[in-house]
């Protein structure tokens, strides 16, 4: 239980740290690899949040549109995945 409230401590501070960087394309780059983070502890909602943020304030940013489609892959819903690798590859 512990070790669960230290996670999302430090996500909570990964996060605030993330929104605290000057530019634009640095927080995104942050905010891509906490969501690449969250699939490495098999914590794919919280990558797919972090994903859809990015894309939220940049629609066409290759890493995040790349990692929402391996999110939804490994969720096994291929087609929701499809029109991202288009993107991603366009």
């Amino acid at each position: 239980m512990t070790w669960l409230f230290l996670t999302i401590a430090s996500a909570a501070f990964a996060q605030s740290e993330c929104r605290a960087l000057a530019s634009d394309a640095e927080r995104w780059q942050c905010e891509v690899r906490l969501g690449e983070a969250a699939i490495s502890h098999n914590d794919l909602p919280t990558a797919e949040r972090q994903f859809r943020a990015v894309l939220a304030q940049s629609p066409r940013h290759p890493a995040a549109l790349r990692n929402l489609a391996r999110v939804l892959i490994l969720r096994e819903q291929f087609s929701a995945a499809i029109p991202f690798l288009e993107q991603a590859l366009a």
